[in-house]
């Protein structure tokens, strides 16, 4: 009787696959069928911008390979760096604009970590994340001055960088080719070259979760080449430093981890590392990631002087507010604060009650289908909220939220 052989691996990538495609088609099915969607013509227009990019593509596709043997990759790079200097520079000379709303708070909390270690805000102390960006910015400043520009002029150098690290991740990937095209894609992103305006976390985060790809890439190819366990053991170390990085500026670590442990323990191919060392791996990896974030709780209780919450009451919270489709409201905002006061700025407290409330959402029942698909439709439908944190500043905001959406 012959033996039927199941690739894990292979059925693991298919299935992930096969629920992004129908995730996506849903979601655009979403925007076709609901007929008041602010997006949908966005939408028809980018789906047909799409279709031809592809066929364009695939038109082209022999001659760009050929002509791809004849590049001097090295000076590709070079120019696609001056390209994006170029672009990113241009838009934060042209729309200066001064710190406001959390951006603001970014901005003044870096100037007094710069003046010293100990910093009194109680604002802070509730969302403890907005350390990590200040505490980088304050680094800056004490090397070049305070200056509103100095953020945008950083924010251009990291994106530099982002563009950088993308091409050679395509590169390894994909091909010289795909490599231009993705950076050029980077390149002209409207909405990631808008956020370089602003005193704001998103371009550094950005940069450390493309750095946190790239060495997977190079571990991957470590472990692809049986190259000896000592560098493997270096390039976990960076990987869980950057975890700890990430989020310490946006907490967004546990989501990336998840998506280390789908990759290593189903997606990484057998031939590469044998189960038990993936194991290992991923065990170094949290455990680095842990005794990182005890760190970095330590350093902010000791600058704020309060203990900072490790319990995300208020974002869980948010998060399962249906009538808010899961986002940002001033329902959960106001009880936040209402809480802040009523437990005499105790932060703990105050993320716990804001737990318990979510728990109470629970337990009154939630229609999670419809959250979700609201959440997502959200998330995917558009992408031009960095327009509306500068309103009255373009000459066109209109234009400038559809070129962002359509992108």
């Amino acid at each position: 009787m012959k033996q039927i052989k199941i690739n894990v691996n292979k059925i693991c990538k298919n299935s992930i696959i096969i629920v992004y495609i129908l995730l996506f088609s849903y979601l655009l099915l979403q925007h076709f069928i609901i007929k008041d969607s602010p997006y949908r013509d966005t939408v028809i227009f980018s789906f047909s911008l799409a279709i031809n990019v592809l066929l364009i593509t695939k038109l082209f596709r022999e001659k760009w390979n050929k002509y791809s043997n004849d590049l001097n990759i090295r000076n590709v790079l070079i120019g696609l760096v001056l390209l994006c200097i170029l672009v990113k520079g241009y838009f934060i000379f042209r729309y200066r604009i001064t710190p406001l709303s959390d951006y603001k708070t970014f901005y003044d909390t870096a100037i007094q970590l710069k003046d010293g270690w100990r910093i009194d805000n109680d604002y802070i102390s509730i969302f403890p994340h907005i350390m990590g960006y200040s505490t980088f910015l304050s680094f800056i400043f004490k090397l070049f001055g305070s200056n509103t520009l100095i953020p945008p002029i950083v924010n251009v150098i990291i994106s530099t960088v982002i563009m950088i690290l993308i091409f050679k991740i395509c590169h390894k990937l994909i091909s010289d080719i795909g490599a231009i095209i993705a950076s050029l894609i980077f390149i002209f992103m409207p909405s990631q070259t808008i956020y370089n305006i602003f005193a704001l976390s998103e371009p550094l985060y950005t940069l450390l979760v493309v750095l946190l790809v790239w060495l997977i890439v190079q571990l991957k190819d470590n472990m692809h080449l049986g190259i000896k366990n000592s560098q493997n053991i270096l390039y976990l170390v960076f990987i869980s430093g950057s975890l700890v990085f990430i989020n310490y500026i946006r907490p967004i670590g546990a989501i990336l981890i998840i998506a280390l442990f789908i990759w290593l323990i189903f997606l990484c191919e057998k031939q590469d590392l044998d189960l038990k060392k993936r194991i290992i791996y991923l065990i170094v990896i949290v455990g680095i990631y842990i005794v990182g974030g005890k760190i970095t709780d330590n350093i902010n209780n000791s600058r704020l002087g309060n203990d900072v919450s490790t319990l995300p009451g208020h974002t869980i919270c948010v998060g399962l507010n249906e009538q808010a489709y899961g986002a940002w409201n001033m329902e959960d905002s106001t009880a936040l604060m209402d809480y802040f006061n009523e437990y005499e700025k105790d932060v703990k407290k105050t993320h716990q009650a804001m737990m318990e409330r979510a728990v109470e959402r629970i337990k009154n029942g939630i229609d999670y289908g419809r959250l979700f698909k609201w959440k997502l439709y959200n998330l995917w439908g558009a992408d031009d909220a960095c327009v509306g944190y500068a309103t009255g500043i373009w000459n066109n905001e209109i234009l400038l939220s559809k070129m962002c959406n359509i992108y």
